[in-house]
């Protein structure tokens, strides 16, 4: 017992550095926790955004590989294919901020657009040098 009151500084001493060194990793895995719950619902996010986009592609498979644009465009049709395409151009900036992994997948969904992205906004990439007129 002598030994304990003698040294109960340096045991007190210990014991706050041992609790203070718990909680530092507490609160660093306590934000490692929440960064990867984030990250895992922008990924389950982008997943989402990305089903809706197909079941749209799939409902409706004129618009998702239209044989000629053009046609489309000034048909009856013409705003449901402007509608989809601006779903689609949603889904794709949508889905890239979340992850830029989906980037690749996405892109070959706007190449077969193309013509009409290039037409009503920067291109993203899609466009040789010049759009073709509207």
């Amino acid at each position: 017992m002598n030994w304990l009151h003698r040294n109960a500084g340096a045991i007190e001493a210990s014991a706050a550095a041992v609790t203070a060194v718990a909680a530092i990793a507490a609160l660093v895995g306590v934000l490692w926790q929440l960064d990867s719950a984030e990250d895992l619902a922008a990924k389950q996010s982008a997943r989402e955004i990305y089903s809706a986009h197909l079941v749209l592609a799939v409902s409706n498979p004129s618009l998702a590989r239209p044989d000629d644009i053009c046609d489309l465009r000034s048909g009856p049709n013409g705003p449901a294919y402007e509608a989809f395409v601006d779903h689609l151009l949603y889904a794709y900036e949508q889905t890239r901020a979340l992850d830029p992994a989906w980037e690749p997948v996405m892109l070959p969904l706007l190449a077969d657009h193309a013509g009409y992205v290039c037409q009503t906004t920067s291109g993203y990439g899609l466009c040789a040098e010049t759009c073709p007129s509207a």
